[in-house]
């Protein structure tokens, strides 16, 4: 019982440097698009869209023959990565 203890524990201990290695990654990969964050950050709680919002975060705007919408933003990719920025 105590050998299984003591995988489970070195198991555990293996996972946990697996996970703060890829969580350096993360924060390495953050630090090189920093900018996207900021963007994001002066740009929160905006109530107007104006020309210049437009211009720095929106890429294209698609409306197809059903005249649905579809808004691709330069950022797209890391957009979905840093919401979680935002609301801190």
């Amino acid at each position: 019982m105590k050998e299984k203890y003591s995988n489970d524990i070195d198991t555990l201990h293996e996972n946990q440097q697996i996970l703060n290695i890829q969580l350096r990654r993360i924060q390495n990969n953050g630090d090189i698009n920093n900018e996207h964050i900021e963007i994001f950050k002066s740009y929160k709680g905006i109530k107007k869209l104006d020309r210049r919002l437009i211009v720095k975060l929106i890429d294209k705007i698609i409306i197809d023959k059903v005249k649905s919408l579809e808004i691709v933003f330069k950022f797209q990719n890391p957009l979905n990565k840093y919401l979680s920025y935002l609301d801190k």
